[in-house]
């Protein structure tokens, strides 16, 4: 008999046997942990906890996976949403840290940061006002849709298209990406 495959796992995991959940986790944490490093580029804490937050997502979310299609798509998909989704909240943090390491190696890499800063800071400027308030509030008070749209009066799908839509912009102004 060979291995009982993704699938069935989750037919037992919704039947109550719940600890079966942990042999999803063990064939499929470092694999996510792979993928999500490369998304974010990184590989330190942050890569934990995004995975962490999908295979939690996933359980919770269990009786929602459609059993026609395979576990490790849905389950990739849900790791690249909270990738996405952190990437999204903390774009802006790669441009506003500065390196405090001054070394030759990092002066170029701080001097092109401050470069990045100051187009940033001009470029939201030029934002008109509610524009600005929703830069500000999402990326540097890091509220959610939800918290936003009630600050604004705005509904939560407005905020996630006003937003897109002032990313863009300022993709077009800017020569670094998000």
């Amino acid at each position: 008999m060979g291995e009982i495959s993704d699938e069935e796992i989750v037919q037992l995991v919704l039947k109550g046997n719940k600890e079966k959940y942990g042999e999803l986790i063990s064939r499929y944490e470092e694999k996510l942990r792979r993928y999500a490093s490369r998304v974010i580029n990184r590989s330190d804490e942050v890569v934990e906890d995004v995975v962490e937050d999908a295979l939690v997502e996933g359980y919770i979310r269990l009786a929602s996976f459609d059993q026609r299609r395979k576990f490790s798509s849905w389950i990739y998909r849900i790791a690249h949403n909270k990738a996405v989704d952190w990437i999204r909240k903390n774009w802006w943090r790669r441009v506003m840290a500065s390196e405090e390491n001054t070394s030759d190696e990092n002066i170029e890499t701080k001097a092109i940061i401050d470069q990045e800063k100051r187009e940033l800071a001009k470029a939201i400027r030029k934002l008109e006002r509610e524009e600005r308030e929703l830069v500000t509030l999402a990326y540097f008070e890091e509220k959610s849709y939800e918290e936003i749209g009630e600050i604004l009066h705005l509904s939560k799908s407005a905020v996630g298209v006003k937003l897109y839509r002032i990313k863009n912009k300022l993709k077009r102004d800017l020569r670094f990406k998000f």
